[in-house]
């Protein structure tokens, strides 16, 4: 009778698991917030513990570079446990070095400070300015230049447990004060799963373990009076090697929204799958938009992106040539309720190739903020027509053509 009880325990404790029962998902509050339409999206997202959707967090949206400098300074001078930094570009200018010191002072304060470096876009520099950083005491970690065509394009700060910065913007004077561009600061429980997307890269390029006596614990951090409060957030770390879920994300949205999907990109040479989501969208009836720069950091890319008009022109996209300074935003916006910013391109590069993050928000008020931005890019900007594009010259569509081939690699 002993044994049999036992036993009859057991197996009703372990069929009490949720996680254990076949059919019976586990549940989550934070997924319940969503509104159901959009639950299958997040759940794209959380086949990883890091990935998954957090609410009560509070959101900036910076547009200023220089305000995201000194913010950012500020924060890594009040950090008393860690820095954990990435970027695919940091500058050697007098203000990127400010970042740099900011790093040294809290190693020699015995914090952990990392960084994670893009050797490919370092090939220009001397290696004496991270050479520098390490002899201070700042861990610096290499993703390798072998990895050629698949390159670390994450932008990640994350303090303490604290305090993170993602987005578009790099380390430097183009990001500071020449290019328009949009980052986030964020606050709440979504910093610790993104800097679990940052120890995967650590890991990865074979970082020293982290240290056992540093004690992650989230402390107070200051939050402005414009910052969005109390909002979903979503963290997506996309890995070359384990699925595509940004692009995955996309074509989601472009099947399933319900009124519209605006998109900025500076970069628009799109995979065959997501140019021909774009259209199942038009088709059913979805108002889909693109804002694009006439002209970017790159002259390749201009006749790459104006090679894909024609088709989605045909199909019924609507896209918008913002002229000049240039943008480097990337974010979408969808329904009013669900947007995205973040490092990846709509590009197959980005899409495909690299490695990315993006962040995505669940919240009325922050993709508000984003529309209105992109609505207001769109206004200023000059509406591309199917007219004009079939009025192009013989030699400049070929040119079109010829960038089209490369862009996969660009």
């Amino acid at each position: 009778m002993r044994v049999r009880r036992f036993i009859g325990i057991l197996l009703g404790g372990l069929l009490a698991l949720p996680s254990l029962r076949a059919g019976v998902p586990v549940r989550d509050s934070v997924l319940e917030a969503i509104r159901p339409a959009y639950r299958p999206l997040a759940e794209l997202f959380t086949q990883t513990p890091e990935e998954r959707p957090t609410a009560g967090n509070t959101v900036e949206i910076i547009r200023d570079g220089s305000r995201k400098l000194d913010m950012l300074v500020q924060d890594m001078m009040a950090a008393q446990d860690y820095i954990h930094m990435e970027y695919f570009e940091f500058y050697r200018d007098a203000e990127s070095r400010l970042v740099r010191k900011a790093m040294e002072l809290k190693a020699m304060d015995s914090l952990e400070v990392r960084y994670i470096e893009e050797d490919f876009m370092n090939i220009p520099y001397p290696n004496r300015f991270f050479n520098q950083m390490r002899r201070w005491g700042v861990e610096v970690g290499h993703y390798n230049i072998l990895h050629l065509n698949r390159r670390n394009h994450q932008k990640i700060v994350t303090i303490d447990n604290a305090v993170a910065y993602t987005g578009g913007m790099n380390i430097g004077p183009t990001y500071f004060h020449e290019w328009d561009d949009t980052h986030i600061r964020v606050t709440g429980p979504c910093v610790p799963l993104l800097d679990q997307i940052y120890s995967v890269m650590w890991n990865r390029i074979g970082g020293n373990p982290t240290r056992a006596d540093y004690q992650k614990t989230v402390r107070p951090v200051s939050v402005p009076e414009e910052a969005y409060r109390n909002v979903i957030v979503q963290m997506v770390s996309d890995e070359p090697d384990n699925g595509h879920e940004i692009m995955d994300s996309y074509i989601w949205l472009l099947d399933h929204c319900q009124d519209y999907l605006y998109i900025q990109t500076p970069y628009f040479t799109p995979p065959k799958a997501v140019r021909e989501a774009l259209k199942r969208a038009v088709a059913r009836g979805l108002d889909v938009r693109l804002l694009i720069p006439e002209k970017t950091d790159m002259k390749v890319v201009d006749p790459a992106n104006r090679s894909y008009y024609k088709e989605c022109l045909e199909a019924g996209i609507r896209i918008f040539e913002s002229s000049g300074r240039f943008n480097h935003s990337k974010i979408f916006v969808a329904d009013d309720y669900v947007s995205s910013v973040g490092s990846a391109n709509v590009d197959g590069r980005s899409l495909k190739l690299n490695y990315e993050n993006n962040t995505y928000f669940y919240d009325e008020a922050v993709t508000r903020d984003f529309k209105e931005y992109i609505q207001a890019g769109m206004d200023a900007s000059r509406e591309v027509t199917l007219e004009w594009v079939e009025q192009w010259s013989a030699c400049r569509k070929m040119g079109n053509g010829l960038a089209r081939i490369l862009a996969p690699q660009l």
